[in-house]
């Protein structure tokens, strides 16, 4: 009888050992995805207003990450379509598959840094990165 309690006392805490293991897994089973994934999903206001698709990924292979999102809004076909730099941090992922949330309203995002698809910014210049982030509100990945 005292070997079938020591056992179930072991089953428990090896259960309780590996439940927060599990959860650790899942956890990291959605902050890691792939950039295919991530290019072609919408992008909505917290109000379910659609703003466009993601476009593109900028990376730093230097540094070992994504630098921005390029959010391309309104136009058809490609054509009259405004391309704005989104840090990835300011996307939040919704509940909707292939949906990020952006706290922006619409007048906000008309202001934000933009391109089009024939003029690209200077991409590696650390000043003009750092007025989209600071834009919306964060601090460039490089500062402390």
């Amino acid at each position: 009888m005292k070997t079938v309690g020591v056992l179930s006392a072991i089953c428990l805490l090896s259960l309780q050992l590996v439940s927060p293991l599990d959860t650790v897994a899942q956890i990291q089973a959605w902050q890691l995805r792939l950039g295919s994934s991530i290019i072609g999903s919408n992008v909505k206001n917290p109000q379910g207003k659609d703003f466009g698709k993601i476009k593109d990924l900028v990376v730093s292979p230097d540094e070992n990450r994504v630098a921005y999102a390029v959010l391309s809004s309104g136009g058809v076909l490609g054509l009259g379509e405004k391309l704005f730099a989104v840090p990835l941090s300011a996307l939040k992922r919704a509940a909707e598959v292939n949906t990020f949330i952006l706290e922006l309203d619409q007048e906000r995002l008309q202001t934000a840094p933009e391109f089009n698809q024939h003029s690209w910014p200077q991409m590696t210049d650390p000043q003009w990165i750092a007025t989209v982030y600071t834009f919306y509100g964060l601090q460039p990945y490089w500062q402390p």
